[in-house]
């Protein structure tokens, strides 16, 4: 048997820049990439022209051809997490491999950390090894805490502890270009061809057309540079349109964040803002469906 290790793509649709992708190249195995259309967020879903999943699913059949074109391949799958990896894990092993790592970019929010400690029984009863590492966001969990070791929960003093905690190390780029074309890779026939799920099998249509709609990935810095005086007028064409790029990690944090600091003081706070919340969900997960402070 062959040991690979796996990067398991979820908010980190992309190659540069990607931490998990980098860990799972410097495991020595060979690499396979993975991605998983999860049912039970999909099912949650009450809008087959959702323009999410198109955008998800546009996303994940670019990353294959990628991935392809570098030799290797991103394998595809539609359902229950544990059962997408207990087939793959049975049909990579019929092939001649085993997983010996699986790398993930940590997720914050309370459904992903439930499905991370169930899968973590799964993989470990496979002798897989589960890793995770921070990609999505700057810094996380305790990184920013209060002198007591508390997580804040007021922003202002939160952020000047971020800026005061930040160290060049944490807006590194992670995977280069150059590097990526030297990656040990499984390829598409050695993994066995797992067929793509369509998005009509998911309930889904493809609303994509020709991508018109989507913002692009990347922002001027002519408008970054003013960012702070227009971003507040409908009329004015004065905000990223980054979100959706940076909801599902098509885009780098640490990249927006480099750019951020050398043109604009006023998103370098709003992606501070980004980090902020993303750890009130991870620290108090009752936020996510409940008020954040009962009293209102």
């Amino acid at each position: 048997m062959k040991e690979i290790s796996i990067h398991w793509m979820r908010r980190d649709m992309r190659l540069e820049d990607n931490r998990a992708l980098l860990a799972a190249i410097e495991s020595g195995h060979p690499v396979l990439c993975a991605f998983i259309f999860d049912k039970s967020i999909l099912e949650r879903l009450d809008n087959p022209n959702d323009r999410r999943v198109s955008f998800i699913h546009h996303q994940v059949m670019f990353l294959q051809q990628q991935m392809r074109e570098l030799g290797g391949e991103l394998v595809i799958g539609h359902g229950e997490t544990e059962a997408v990896w207990g087939h793959w894990i049975e049909q990579l092993s019929s092939c001649g491999f085993k997983i010996q790592e699986v790398h993930v970019g940590r997720d914050y929010e309370p459904y992903a950390q439930k499905r991370d400690q169930a899968l973590a029984e799964l993989f470990s009863d496979n002798g897989i090894q589960f890793k995770g590492c921070k990609d999505s966001v700057i810094l996380e969990k305790n990184e920013v805490t209060k002198d007591d070791g508390k997580p804040y929960t007021v922003f202002t003093p939160y952020s000047k502890k971020w800026r005061k905690a930040l160290k060049s190390k944490d807006l590194e780029k992670a995977l280069s270009k150059e590097k990526l074309t030297q990656i040990n890779l499984v390829s598409a026939s050695d993994a066995g061809n797992i067929e793509v799920p369509r998005l009509t099998e998911m309930g889904f249509e493809n609303v994509w057309d020709d991508g018109s709609w989507m913002p692009s990935s990347s922002v001027d810095d002519a408008l970054l540079a003013h960012y702070g005086e227009k971003r507040d007028f409908p009329a004015v064409k004065g905000t990223t349109r980054l979100s959706v790029h940076l909801r599902f990690g098509t885009i780098s944090i640490r990249e927006a964040m480099r750019q951020g600091m050398k043109m604009s003081e006023k998103w370098t706070t709003e992606l501070i803002w980004r980090d902020f919340y993303q750890m009130i969900v991870y620290h108090f997960p009752h936020s996510a469906t409940d008020s954040f402070r009962p009293a209102y």
